[in-house]
C-alpha cells in the first residue's frame, strides 16, 4: 500500500514540476498578463504543495524505517549499538588503506608536469566572440591575454 502511495506522489510531484516548468508568463499571446500571472502562480503553488508532501513521504518513511529496525533488535544489544554507529555514521573503514597521500600527491604532480611539458611549445590559446550584426555575424576582434 505504501508503495502506491509513493509512486502516486511521486507521479504527482513529477506533473508539478513538469507544469511549473512550462508555465510561463504569457504562453499565449491572447491571455492578458494578470491571467497569465495567476496561472504562473498556481502553478509555482501546486508544486510547491508536492514538493513539500514528497519531502514530507520520505521522512517518515526514513522514520518508520530506523524505528522499525530499533524495535526489531531491541533485545540484542550488539545489533543495537550497530544500528546506533549505522545512524551516527561512526565506525566507518577509511576509504583505501592501498595508497598513502604522499603517493596520490606525487601521481598528480607528475599528471600536470606532463601535461605543461606537452604543451610548453603552444602558442597561446586565443578566443574570438561573434555577434549577430544586421543578420550577418561580426567578429568582435577581442582575445583573452595569455598568462605567461
Amino acid at each position: 500500500m505504501q508503495s502506491v502511495v509513493t509512486r502516486r506522489i511521486e507521479r504527482a510531484y513529477a506533473a508539478a514540476n513538469r507544469r511549473a516548468a512550462s508555465t510561463t508568463l504569457m504562453s499565449k499571446p491572447s491571455i492578458d498578463a494578470a491571467t497569465a500571472i495567476s496561472k504562473a502562480a498556481a502553478a509555482k503553488a501546486a508544486w510547491y504543495a508536492q514538493r513539500r508532501a514528497y519531502r514530507q513521504l520520505r521522512h517518515r518513511k526514513s522514520t518508520d524505517f530506523w524505528r522499525d529496525k530499533m524495535a526489531s533488535n531491541e533485545s540484542d544489544p550488539r545489533q543495537l549499538w550497530s544500528i546506533v554507529d549505522d545512524l551516527l555514521c561512526r565506525g566507518r573503514v577509511p576509504a583505501s588503506s592501498a595508497i598513502d597521500v604522499e603517493t596520490f600527491n606525487r601521481y598528480f604532480e607528475e599528471k600536470v608536469a606532463k601535461v605543461r611539458s606537452g604543451t610548453s611549445d603552444a602558442p597561446p590559446p586565443t578566443f574570438s566572440l561573434t555577434c549577430l550584426y544586421i543578420g550577418f555575424e561580426k567578429p568582435l576582434g577581442f582575445a583573452f591575454p595569455s598568462h605567461a
